[in-house]
């Protein structure tokens, strides 16, 4: 029986249930446009709001508005992920420059970066299929 007195009693983080599929393709799109920034062009008509993670969205927005570095330039160092990290930080503490090393390690191949905004356009419109169903009552 829990403990009333223990709030924390029985929140197991075992519990939680595992991240959607979607959630990957996210973590490819932001680790290939932190990789390679110039395959923003690439990747169609993507908004933050696609996202399902709201520091992916916060990452993707911060992205789009701190200006893309030149390609040689970023290839020697970090100051434009620096400018991203601190840019998207206020809306989403919980980013780290760790976080985006990670994103960019979890990236299979940035030159299919286009692929992976494409399936997080797709789940969006499945999603907003899903919302506009259930609130017809169906």
């Amino acid at each position: 029986m829990p403990n009333p007195a223990d709030p924390y009693e029985g929140d197991d983080l075992d519990d939680l249930p595992p991240p959607q599929p979607v959630h990957y393709a996210e973590q490819a799109l932001l680790g290939a446009l932190l990789l390679e920034p110039h395959r923003l062009k690439t990747i169609g008509h993507l908004e933050p709001h696609h996202f399902g993670n709201h520091a992916h969205g916060t990452l993707f927005t911060a992205l789009l508005s701190v200006p893309a570095p030149d390609p040689r330039q970023h290839a020697k160092d970090i100051a434009w992920l620096n400018a991203v990290l601190a840019k998207a930080q206020p809306e989403a503490p919980g980013l780290t420059a760790s976080h985006l090393h990670t994103l960019i390690q979890v990236c299979p191949r940035p030159e299919h970066a286009a692929a992976y905004a494409g399936m997080i356009h797709a789940d969006h419109a499945r999603w907003t299929v899903r919302e506009h169903r259930a609130s017809d009552g169906r």
